[in-house]
C-alpha cells in the first residue's frame, strides 16, 4: 500500500476492511492500534483512545468507515503540517518551527516565557531538548484540537489560551 498519509479514500477503505479482524464493520482501538503500527505509526493505546473518542461521532468507542477517514484526514493534516513546518528537514521541530506549525494551524498561543506555548511544550519535552518528534507533535497536535473541542463546548469565558494553560498545567 502506498504510506498511510498518501492513501487515497478507496486504499483506505480496502484497508479498513483488512484490518478489522472480527469482520464487525468498525475498528476497535486495538484494531487501530495495531493497523497503526504496521503502518509505521507507534502511538500509545491511550493516545489511539484518543484519537477514537476525538472523531467517533456516535460515541460506539469504535470508528465506522466514515470515522477512520476523518481520522485519517486529521492525522494527515498533521503530518503535511509537521512535515511543512521542519525548516532544515531534521526530523524534529524546534521551539521556533512548532510554534510556527500551531499558528499555521490556526491555534494562537502566548509564546511568553510563563505563557501556554511554553507552558503545553515543556508536558511533552520528555527529554527537556526543546525538540519534537513528528509522533509527538501529532499526539500534541491532536491534544490541542481535542481541548479546543472541549473549551467550545464549556462556552467558558476563559480565553482558550488561558484555559490550555490550565490544562497544562494537570
Amino acid at each position: 500500500m502506498t504510506s498511510f498519509y498518501d492513501a487515497n479514500q478507496q486504499q483506505l477503505l480496502a484497508w479498513f476492511t483488512q484490518i478489522d479482524t472480527d469482520r464487525g464493520g468498525t475498528l476497535s482501538v486495538s484494531e487501530l492500534q495495531r493497523a497503526l503500527q504496521l503502518a509505521g505509526l507507534n502511538f500509545s493505546g491511550k493516545f489511539v483512545n484518543s484519537l477514537v473518542n476525538l472523531v467517533d461521532a456516535d460515541c460506539s468507542g469504535k470508528l465506522s468507515p466514515e470515522e477512520f477517514l476523518q481520522m485519517h484526514g486529521l492525522l494527515r493534516q498533521a503530518h503535511m503540517t509537521f512535515m511543512n513546518a521542519d525548516c532544515d528537514r531534521s526530523g524534529v521541530l524546534d521551539l521556533l518551527e512548532l510554534a510556527g506549525a500551531f499558528e499555521s494551524l490556526g491555534f494562537t498561543l502566548d509564546k511568553a516565557p510563563t505563557g501556554s506555548f511554553y507552558t503545553y511544550c515543556k508536558s511533552y519535552d520528555f527529554d527537556k531538548s526543546g525538540r519534537f518528534s513528528k509522533e509527538v507533535f501529532i499526539a500534541m497536535y491532536v491534544t490541542l484540537y481535542n481541548a479546543k473541542r472541549v473549551h467550545a463546548r464549556l462556552q467558558s469565558n476563559l480565553s482558550f489560551d488561558v484555559y490550555l494553560w490550565s490544562i497544562a498545567q494537570l
